[in-house]
């Protein structure tokens, strides 16, 4: 095999031997999970977060990728954790990564999403989540923006999203920037809403 050298004369070991992965900061790494349920309307799974930060916050299921973990198995293991729910297919929905969605750091998350139906899953938090629950998604779609209203049995919270479209490579893409938000963690508005697009349920 060929040693080739870098402009400064560097083999790929010298380079290496040199090289210290402390020089360049890096981001925290996450999977998130929008797992719905389809009958007559859609369904979304929530968890109610049972530690700082966004403490009592409903949010999507999801964690921090472990040593040596790919995020596919992340998501799995995250689900499973936290809602004890298993044996679930996911489509990768893209990666969310503005900056300061996240108090604790710079963090990027690649999300994930599935739609089930037939009977409904029986979710039981678990790990860190306090609560797992469907929530209804009721929707009004407008030409500029969208409000969500997820409710369960006992509660009910409005989200509002502006839509963004842009062109892309095979079809024009729609991506949301939150206006308003009275209960969900982090960025999780605007990933839920990248996912109901993907749907064709907002447009």
């Amino acid at each position: 095999m060929r040693r080739l050298r870098d402009k400064n004369g560097k083999t790929l070991d010298e380079f290496l031997s040199s090289y210290s992965p402390k020089d360049y900061p890096k981001p925290s790494v996450t999977a998130d999970i929008v797992l719905l349920w389809k009958k007559d309307n859609y369904k979304i799974l929530l968890i109610k977060r049972g530690g700082h930060p966004f403490l009592d916050y409903w949010a999507l299921p999801g964690g921090f990728a472990e040593m040596g973990e790919t995020l596919d198995a992340t998501a799995y293991r995250e689900l499973m954790e936290e809602t004890c729910l298993e044996s679930i297919e996911f489509e990768e929905l893209g990666v969310f990564s503005k900056p300061n969605r996240d108090p604790r750091g710079w963090t990027i998350t690649s999300a994930y999403f599935s739609v089930v139906q037939g009977d409904e899953l029986s979710p039981k938090a678990s790990d860190d989540a306090r609560e797992a629950e469907w929530f209804n998604i009721d929707i009004n779609n407008s030409e500029n923006q969208v409000k969500l209203t997820l409710s369960n049995r006992t509660e009910s919270f409005d989200i509002i999203l502006l839509k963004k479209y842009r062109k892309g490579i095979t079809k024009d893409i729609i991506t949301f920037i939150e206006k308003e938000n009275e209960g969900l963690a982090f960025d999780h508005s605007e990933i839920i809403g990248t996912a109901l697009a993907r749907l064709g349920v907002i447009k």
